[in-house]
Order: C-alpha cells, then structure tokens, then sequence
C-alpha cells in the first residue's frame, strides 16, 4: 500500500509561501477529501503533492521518495487540475488515442476506460462540440487509462449541473477501493457524499484533518430576487430585497429554478447567502 508523509511542508510560489507547516500521514486507500474556500490553497497542495513544487521547508514523500526529485514518485501520481489539459482541435477518438500512448496504456485499457466513463457514442465527435459534462468525462479519461496509486484531483465537478456532478463522482468512487485519491472541493456537501476523511485547508494551513462526520453540518441558505415568489416557494421568507430560503445542500438549487421556471416566475437574481464551511472557517 502507498504511503504518504508530509512533515512540516511549507511551500508556494516565485518565493512567496503559500501553504504552511503542513504535515500529514496516509497509508490507508480511500478518498481523503481536500476541502477550502477559494484561494485558501487547495491547487498548490495538489501540485505539492505531484512533485510539481520544490518544497521551502519540510520533508515530502511517497513511499519514501521524494516526488520532486525523483520520476518514479511522480509516476505513482495522475493529477486532474482546474484546465482541461487537452487538446481542443481533436476528436474525443484522438485525443484517448494520444493520452494512451503518453501513458502507455494498451488497448484493453482504452477500452475499460471508454466504456467506465460512456464516452462510446462521443469517440468521433470533436472535443469542443461537447457538453461541460462530456468534457469533464474526456478530461477524466486521461487520467483512468491506466492504474496509478495516488489520484489527483483538483475540483473535478467545479461547473457541471448536479445530475452530471454525481456521475463523475461515481466513476471517481470506484477507484477508491485500492488507491489514495485525494478530492478537492470548496462544498461541504460534496465533500461528505464522497469520501469520509477530510483536510480542511484554510489560509495554507492545516485547520482539519479526521473523520468528515465529526464536522457539524448546517443549512445551506440563498437569497432570490424575484416578483410574487411567495405564491410558489411560501417558507421563503422576505428579508430586505431577498426572499431568504434554507436549503439541505447546493445541489437543491437547481430544483428551486426549476420550479420557478415553471410557475414563469421572473427571477433578478439569485445568491450564496451562507455556506456552512465558510461560516465553520470563520
């Protein structure tokens, strides 16, 4: 089994520090869930990890290498980060054809992979032709082509509606079972419905690391400005020019347009109000 030891890692960019004294101890498979507001430095902990920066201070390795300076630790790694990292003038056939041989995958492999993502009826398609959703998938592609320990991946649902953000969590599920995969996300919501460790990083530092079920859970809650919405949401509650209204998660928030949308209410605008993790970090 893999092992991951951070000690005392401080590290960031062009000689600023961006994350501070971070240590941690992994040696169990499982998704261990990277959680953090925006900018608290969630990417740069990921990149640390994939030897991609050289550490300020501290020691980082895996299974005993350091991933900086040595190759076969970073081939243990596949990093998914915020871009694509493809190329956009192929077809989706082409593109699994080339990340193929960059990885050295044979064709049993593109073959697995094809089917465990559904991308059987996009192969001739071009790759910008596709949905956000199809996009992630080939994204995702590159990285399951062939078996690493540790998985990579910086918040891989960023931007996609909640039916196809529980699909590629599912696929992420199920390589969970013999690998380390770390899984970053800002949502605290998500971070429980996929994984049961959790790192909360917050201003590059280390605030959380354990059981995700020990983080208490509150109400997701957002502010609509629309005409007449007490007539078909009647428990949101005016509050200056917002109608206040308490959600179990973001992913309901699709189902309140929804639902709006069909009663032709006309909608100004509609906003984060409270986040649990932001309210837990304050």
């Amino acid at each position: 089994m893999t092992h991951i030891d951070a000690v005392g890692v401080t590290t960031g960019y062009y000689g600023k520090t961006v994350l501070h004294d971070i240590s941690i101890s992994i040696n169990k498979p499982g998704i261990y869930v990277v959680l953090g507001k925006n900018g608290a430095g969630k990417t740069t902990f990921f990149r640390t990890i994939a030897g991609i920066l050289k550490l300020y201070n501290g020691t980082l390795t895996i299974d005993d290498l350091d991933p900086y300076h040595h190759p076969e630790a970073r081939q243990k790694c596949v990093y998914l980060s915020h871009q694509a990292g493809v190329p956009e003038s192929m077809k989706v056939r082409e593109i699994v054809d080339l990340f193929a041989v960059l990885m050295e995958a044979n064709d049993d492999e593109k073959e697995r992979t094809v089917k465990l993502l559904a991308l059987g009826d996009i192969m001739d398609k071009s790759y910008v032709s596709l949905s956000q959703g199809q996009k992630k998938r080939v994204s995702l592609a590159k990285c399951l082509l062939t078996d690493r320990d540790v998985y990579l991946f910086d918040e891989p649902t960023t931007n996609l509606d909640p039916v196809v953000a529980g699909e590629v969590r599912r696929d992420i599920l199920g390589i969970s079972k013999n690998q380390v995969v770390f899984y970053s996300s800002h949502n605290l919501y998500e971070a429980r419905e996929i994984g049961k460790q959790v790192l909360i990083i917050d201003n590059g530092s280390i605030a959380y690391s354990g059981d995700i079920d020990q983080i208490p859970m509150g109400k997701y809650v957002i502010g609509i400005r629309a005409d007449n919405l007490s007539n078909v949401i009647p428990e949101a509650r005016l509050q200056g020019r917002y109608y206040i209204l308490e959600l179990d998660s973001p992913d309901d928030v699709s189902k309140v347009v929804q639902k709006l949308a069909a009663a032709k209410v006309r909608v100004q605008e509609i906003r984060e109000m409270s986040n649990p993790l932001e309210d837990l970090l304050k």
